[in-house]
């Protein structure tokens, strides 16, 4: 900045956007040897609500129940199994607030 006599912020700033950044961009910028852009979409099978979450393990009790943050969630028979006691499942807190609890790696929740 004393090289070129800059003592003001809007001198810093007027010295960068008018004669640093335009030097700069010509010496280090390049065109892209392909002009389709770099960006892939998001598998649809990603469930984003899921991967922003808070997941923790829990181990089902005897009576299919869980305790996640001073709650009991019951946990309900259904096409996997008939019953979940001793069984390991995740719980999912999401950014919405709710609620989810999947059993290993099954797509939709067990309960929530």
């Amino acid at each position: 900045m004393k090289l070129h006599e800059i003592s003001s912020i809007e001198e810093a700033n007027k010295y960068l956007h008018n004669k640093f950044l335009p030097r700069f961009n010509k010496k280090f910028s390049n065109t892209p040897k392909d002009k389709e852009g770099a960006w892939r979409g998001l598998p649809k099978e990603l469930n984003l609500e899921s991967v922003f979450s808070i997941k923790e393990q829990r181990t089902v009790m005897a009576d299919n129940t869980i305790s996640y943050k001073n709650r009991i969630f019951q946990i309900l028979p259904d096409k996997y199994r008939i019953s979940f006691a001793k069984a390991k499942v995740e719980v999912e807190k999401r950014l919405d607030g709710s609620i989810h609890i999947k059993y290993k790696d099954h797509p939709e929740p067990i309960s929530g």
